[in-house]
Protein backbone atom coordinates (compact mmCIF):
# COMPACT_ATOMS: atom_id res chain seq x y z
CA UNK A 1 0.00 0.00 0.00
CA UNK A 2 2.89 2.41 0.68
CA UNK A 3 4.09 2.18 -2.42
CA UNK A 4 1.19 2.40 -4.34
CA UNK A 5 1.51 5.92 -2.16
CA UNK A 6 4.89 6.95 -3.08
CA UNK A 7 4.42 5.91 -7.34
CA UNK A 8 1.52 8.94 -7.00
CA UNK A 9 3.59 11.08 -5.56
CA UNK A 10 6.30 10.82 -8.02
CA UNK A 11 4.16 11.75 -11.42
CA UNK A 12 6.20 12.14 -14.29
CA UNK A 13 5.13 16.52 -15.42
CA UNK A 14 4.04 16.12 -18.98
CA UNK A 15 5.07 19.12 -21.33
CA UNK A 16 2.76 20.87 -23.41
CA UNK A 17 4.06 22.32 -26.71
CA UNK A 18 3.14 25.94 -26.67
CA UNK A 19 2.37 26.25 -30.30
CA UNK A 20 -0.59 23.70 -29.72
CA UNK A 21 -2.31 25.38 -27.14
CA UNK A 22 -4.90 27.14 -27.93
CA UNK A 23 -4.69 26.23 -32.01
CA UNK A 24 -7.58 23.88 -31.97
CA UNK A 25 -5.26 21.38 -32.44
CA UNK A 26 -6.46 17.57 -31.30
CA UNK A 27 -5.25 16.73 -28.22
CA UNK A 28 -4.56 19.88 -27.28
CA UNK A 29 -5.06 20.61 -23.15
CA UNK A 30 -6.96 24.15 -24.31
CA UNK A 31 -8.53 25.23 -27.15
CA UNK A 32 -9.54 28.68 -28.28
CA UNK A 33 -13.26 29.52 -28.18
CA UNK A 34 -12.92 32.50 -30.58
CA UNK A 35 -11.42 30.47 -33.77
CA UNK A 36 -13.96 27.53 -33.17
CA UNK A 37 -16.06 26.17 -35.80
CA UNK A 38 -18.41 24.01 -34.06
CA UNK A 39 -22.03 25.24 -35.04
CA UNK A 40 -24.57 26.07 -32.83
CA UNK A 41 -28.17 24.11 -32.58
CA UNK A 42 -29.71 27.77 -33.68
CA UNK A 43 -29.22 30.48 -36.04
CA UNK A 44 -29.10 33.36 -34.19
CA UNK A 45 -30.16 36.80 -36.19
CA UNK A 46 -29.48 39.69 -34.03
CA UNK A 47 -30.36 43.70 -35.00
CA UNK A 48 -28.09 46.08 -34.10
CA UNK A 49 -28.71 49.87 -33.28
CA UNK A 50 -27.42 51.39 -36.50
CA UNK A 51 -26.72 48.44 -38.31
CA UNK A 52 -28.48 48.22 -41.54
CA UNK A 53 -28.17 43.58 -41.67
CA UNK A 54 -28.92 41.91 -39.14
CA UNK A 55 -25.56 40.00 -37.21
CA UNK A 56 -26.31 36.67 -37.91
CA UNK A 57 -24.48 33.76 -35.31
CA UNK A 58 -23.93 30.39 -36.43
CA UNK A 59 -20.73 29.05 -34.44
CA UNK A 60 -19.25 28.60 -31.05
CA UNK A 61 -16.41 31.46 -32.50
CA UNK A 62 -18.55 33.70 -33.31
CA UNK A 63 -20.74 33.55 -29.97
CA UNK A 64 -17.92 34.10 -28.23
CA UNK A 65 -16.38 37.22 -30.25
CA UNK A 66 -19.58 38.83 -29.95
CA UNK A 67 -19.78 37.74 -26.03
CA UNK A 68 -16.12 39.60 -25.52
CA UNK A 69 -17.46 42.83 -27.77
CA UNK A 70 -18.39 45.14 -25.39
CA UNK A 71 -19.72 48.14 -28.51
CA UNK A 72 -23.32 46.68 -28.53
CA UNK A 73 -24.05 45.41 -25.22
CA UNK A 74 -22.84 46.14 -21.54
CA UNK A 75 -22.85 42.87 -20.61
CA UNK A 76 -22.05 43.61 -16.98
CA UNK A 77 -25.55 43.65 -16.61
CA UNK A 78 -25.87 40.19 -17.34
CA UNK A 79 -22.81 39.05 -15.34
CA UNK A 80 -23.80 35.66 -14.24
CA UNK A 81 -25.60 34.67 -17.41
CA UNK A 82 -22.67 36.80 -19.65
CA UNK A 83 -20.54 34.32 -17.32
CA UNK A 84 -22.21 30.93 -17.89
CA UNK A 85 -22.35 31.30 -21.68
CA UNK A 86 -18.91 31.95 -22.16
CA UNK A 87 -18.11 29.05 -20.34
CA UNK A 88 -20.54 26.78 -21.72
CA UNK A 89 -19.11 27.92 -25.45
CA UNK A 90 -15.11 27.05 -23.95
CA UNK A 91 -16.34 24.08 -23.10
CA UNK A 92 -18.23 22.83 -26.77
CA UNK A 93 -15.23 24.86 -28.50
CA UNK A 94 -13.17 21.60 -26.69
CA UNK A 95 -16.05 19.02 -26.89
CA UNK A 96 -18.51 19.31 -29.57
CA UNK A 97 -20.97 17.52 -28.08
CA UNK A 98 -21.47 20.54 -25.57
CA UNK A 99 -22.91 22.70 -28.12
CA UNK A 100 -26.44 22.31 -27.66
CA UNK A 101 -25.68 23.44 -23.56
CA UNK A 102 -23.63 26.33 -25.03
CA UNK A 103 -26.55 27.24 -27.52
CA UNK A 104 -29.33 27.07 -24.69
CA UNK A 105 -26.91 29.70 -22.18
CA UNK A 106 -26.47 31.72 -25.41
CA UNK A 107 -30.16 32.11 -26.20
CA UNK A 108 -30.76 32.80 -22.05
CA UNK A 109 -28.43 35.53 -22.05
CA UNK A 110 -29.51 36.97 -25.44
CA UNK A 111 -33.28 36.82 -24.34
CA UNK A 112 -32.33 38.68 -20.91
CA UNK A 113 -30.40 41.15 -22.63
CA UNK A 114 -33.64 41.75 -25.03
CA UNK A 115 -31.68 40.71 -28.30
CA UNK A 116 -33.97 38.33 -29.33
Amino acid sequence: MNSQRQSFDQAVPVELEPSRLLSGAPGSAVRDPVQSDVRLHAIFRIRLQGEAEPLTIQTVGEAYRFLLDSRHVEWLEHYGLHKRACTALTAASERAVLARAATDAVRALFRQAKLL
